[in-house]
């Protein structure tokens, strides 16, 4: 965002503030008219622009009737000078001139009630203007001066209320008039010093000044009438506190020179806080989404797009200037002819948004789908989906992020097994999940509903009746309530109580609940969760006794965070498994780490991975090809195998090798690719047995199952590369010549039948020999116009090329090339060379 547009919201922005201050003041102001006994009006430039109910009454004219009245329509006094002469005179004097004036209302009436005017200054709808009351002349005397002093006491009040302090600058008189409320907005009490306009340019803060003395400046020389400004002051705690200047011209002598401005002091101070904060929030988003490497569509509640980020445009070839601020379906029409897969692409989401807009529900919500499409230049792609609404002040948004997976299609089944594993072992964690589905009166509760509380699945019927029954008596009333008020409002709710499992016992459960409403608030559907927090509660209530184990918690989390990173780097493997080993030793400060990869026979097993903590002596290279038996004899299908007492727990001839390395007590855990056991990681002490805790093995198993994980993608990569060279392999039996070129134009891979035509052999090849050196200087420039076609990925037909093999025998060549890519990056070209027949 450029600069100018910055400045146009960051004047929106304050323009909302000042309404909403305004407001505020309006309402504070003509609550206390309303609730007034007493006549009173409020004049703009000589216009009545409100009156309170008694006044309307008194008056008998209606709202709408007065406020095309100026006081000299609706007034007349006892004197030649009009009314507004008198007024003018007691807002540049800031007296009341009025003393001897006399009005009479021309009523409907006709009255002839005669009432002694009272002015003072108000601020009404951002604009300076009077406040009048008129009081019967017929009360009697010390009744009139105790109403007007507590109406003049409520309007104080009223201006204090909205946190606003007034002032009046005479540019004639060269005085000043600040009011107490803009010292009270930096926390100065009143009368602490005199309130001097001096007083208050000494708390404006350096940066500032010049910009008043240049709005002072330009104003007087008729330049401004009006002008807004933000800036600091000084507060009484010593800090600076933001403020909002507003300032008006409301005096002119005949020669049209300012005579006079009013204004007002407004504290922004937190709102100004909370504007900066959300810029940088606001810089932080757009940063991602302009960086990410998923595309990213957003549509407001008219079918807008409002944003399409470079990733989006690299995906669809649809650059961002071409959808901005176009309706959704409208794009569609900016495609030219052969992109119907694009079209489609783009229907499926302007159907979703259809349904959205109608029912305010999004049938796709937080569910992932995928959908084929077919570009400009023909190319296929797997694009995954995933779609969901975000509520704003404005309406509801589409948000659409898109995730180019045509590359790991082919593994896509290896990964579903991994993410089912991947469930399996939350599910370890003892996370119960339910699901209530109040249209279709449908529910689910996992079995671990019931096993956190000690039932069989369905062993009771999951009412809720029958679930605040468990509930612990201390607990029941505060439950009950939240849950009352989460059934008529509110979109979460979490709880932490008591319940009694079946054996009489009570756990802490930490219940999560969502809902989703229909547009009237209706619950359509609730889904939540529930866990056993025992522990947690029992470490949060004795937090001093249980601190070491609170920060060994903290610790362990932190270690599965960094592992976890680590094993989804793009690093070699073999330095990822030697970074996590290392992490694990220095965390658990054990003697000796290992890994064992067992052979393919399971005959055998080796060790492949070491670490050993200083003094302690290395044992992988006489720990190959160990027979696998005598372990197997010892695991017999447990989770994790530990000990500390060797000859009684393991077989003869493997406690014999433990012994024999100065181990004195272990611990292993399986390591598992494809459901099969693959080797195992283990951890040695040989100073002194070591004790595990259940965290700590726990987190240990944990690990294990992510090592696993990342041997089982390393196996699926190292397919893929076994592959490739299958492929190359292949390519050395057909007839054509077969090529592979990286972008800086080095020749990567060139079959039998291309190292024939261009005299050359593999070491050659793998010497670096350059793709142009084999063309004359005349076919270079189609070569180089072949490639940036390529990279910009445009339909590529057959290039005439002359070839110039190295033994002088040159012939004419067709060539078909394709872009080669990488993890959706591009790496290089490939293709093939036909001779061309002889004419």
């Amino acid at each position: 965002m450029d600069t100018g547009k910055k400045r146009v919201e960051r004047g929106k922005q304050f323009s909302n503030l000042i309404k909403e201050n305004t407001k505020v003041l309006d309402l504070l102001l003509k609550s206390f008219l309303d609730g007034s006994n007493e006549l009173l009006v409020v004049v703009s430039d000589n216009m009545v622009v409100y009156a309170n109910r008694k006044a309307i009454k008194n008056f008998g004219f209606t709202s709408k009737e007065l406020s095309t009245k100026s006081v000299d329509d609706l007034f007349t006094t006892n004197q030649q000078t009009p009314l507004r002469n008198f007024l003018a005179m007691a807002v540049s004097t800031r007296k009341n001139a009025a003393d001897q004036l006399l009005v009479k209302v021309a009523t409907k009436s006709g009255s002839d009630t005669w009432y002694a005017p009272r002015v003072k200054r108000c601020i009404w709808k951002g604009a300076s203007s009077l406040l009048m009351m008129l009081v019967d002349i017929n009360k009697p005397e010390e009744k009139r001066v105790s109403s007007l002093s507590e109406e003049e006491a409520r309007l104080q009040l009223a201006l204090k209320g909205a946190d606003q302090g007034v002032w009046e600058f005479n540019f004639r008189a060269s005085e000043a008039y600040i009011s107490e409320e803009s010292f009270t907005l930096l926390g100065y009490k009143p009368n602490e010093f005199k309130t001097t306009y001096q007083k208050w340019l000494s708390l404006i803060h350096p940066d500032f000044q010049p910009l008043f003395d240049n709005i002072e400046e330009r104003i007087k020389k008729g330049e401004l009438n009006t002008f807004q400004q933000e800036y600091l002051a000084l507060s009484k705690k010593g800090t600076y506190v933001w403020l909002w200047c507003i300032g008006k011209v409301v005096e002119w002598d005949k020669l049209g020179i300012p005579v006079r401005m009013v204004g007002v002091n407004m504290n922004i101070d937190e709102k100004k806080r909370l504007e900066i904060e959300k810029d940088e929030t606001r810089k932080t988003l757009e940063g991602l989404i302009s960086n990410t490497h998923d595309g990213l569509i957003i549509i407001d509640q008219d079918g807008i797009i409002r944003e399409w980020n470079p990733a989006q445009e690299k995906i669809t070839l649809i650059k961002r200037n071409q959808t901005l601020g176009h309706h959704l379906w409208d794009v569609q029409d900016m495609l030219s002819i052969g992109s119907e897969g694009l079209q489609s692409y783009l229907k499926n989401f302007k159907d979703i948004f259809d349904k959205l807009a109608h029912t305010g529900t999004n049938p796709w919500e937080g569910k992932i789908f995928e959908t084929q499409l077919t570009l400009f230049n023909g190319e296929r792609k797997i694009i995954q989906n995933t779609i969901f609404s975000i509520e704003t002040n404005t309406g509801i948004k589409l948000a659409i992020t898109v995730k180019d997976i045509t590359e790991s299609q082919t593994s896509r089944n290896k990964l579903e097994k991994s993410d089912e594993r991947l469930k399996l072992a939350l599910n370890a964690g003892r996370v119960g999940i339910w699901d209530i589905d109040t249209e279709l009166n449908e529910k689910y509760f996992s079995p671990m509903v019931f096993q956190l509380l000690g039932y069989m699945p369905w062993e009771i019927e999951p009412t809720q009746e029958a679930w605040m029954g468990m509930i612990h008596p201390d607990d029941i009333l505060n439950v009950s309530t939240k849950i009352e008020t989460f059934k008529k409002m509110g979109d979460s709710l979490e709880l932490i109580f008591r319940m009694k499992k079946k054996n009489g016992n009570y756990i802490w459960i930490q219940s999560k609940n969502k809902t989703q409403r229909n547009t009237i608030g209706k619950i359509l559907r609730i889904t939540g969760t529930i866990s056993d927090i025992t522990f947690q509660k029992e470490v949060e209530m004795e937090h001093i006794r249980h601190k070491e184990e609170l920060m060994q918690n903290l610790a362990l989390n932190e270690l599965l965070s960094e592992i976890s990173y680590i094993l989804n780097t793009n690093e070699d493997f073999q330095t990822k498994i030697n970074e996590v080993i290392i992490k694990l030793g220095q965390f658990t400060n054990t003697s000796r780490i290992y890994i064992f990869e067992n052979s393919p026979n399971q005959k055998t097993t080796t060790n492949t991975f070491e670490w050993c903590n200083d003094g302690i002596e290395h044992q992988k290279d006489s720990l190959q090809n160990v027979p696998l038996d005598m372990i197997l004899e010892w695991i017999e299908g447990k989770e994790y195998y530990f000990s500390k007492d060797f000859l009684t727990d393991m077989p003869s001839d493997l406690a014999e090798l433990m012994i024999s390395q100065g181990t004195k007590s272990c611990l292993i855990f399986p390591l598992q690719v494809e459901y099969n056991l693959f080797g195992f990681i283990g951890f040695d002490d040989c100073n002194v047995p070591k004790e595990w805790d259940r965290l700590e093995i726990e987190l240990l198993k944990t690990i294990a199952n992510l090592i696993s994980f990342s041997y089982e993608r390393e196996k699926t990569q190292n397919q893929l590369v076994r592959n490739e060279l299958h492929f190359r392999e292949l390519t050395d039996m057909l007839p054509h010549i077969v090529f592979e070129v990286s972008l800086t134009g080095r020749l990567e891979f060139l079959n039998q039948a291309g190292c024939k035509y261009f005299n050359l052999n593999k070491e050659d090849i793998a010497k670096g020999i350059l793709l142009r050196n084999l063309f004359p200087e005349t076919e270079l420039f189609l070569m180089s116009v072949l490639r940036d076609r390529l990279i910009r990925k445009e339909s590529s037909t057959a290039i005439r090329l002359e070839a110039k093999p190295i033994n002088g025998n040159g012939q004419v060549l067709q060539i078909w090339a394709t872009p080669k890519s990488l993890n959706s990056k591009l790496i290089g070209f490939s293709g093939i060379a036909l001779l061309e027949n002889a004419e």
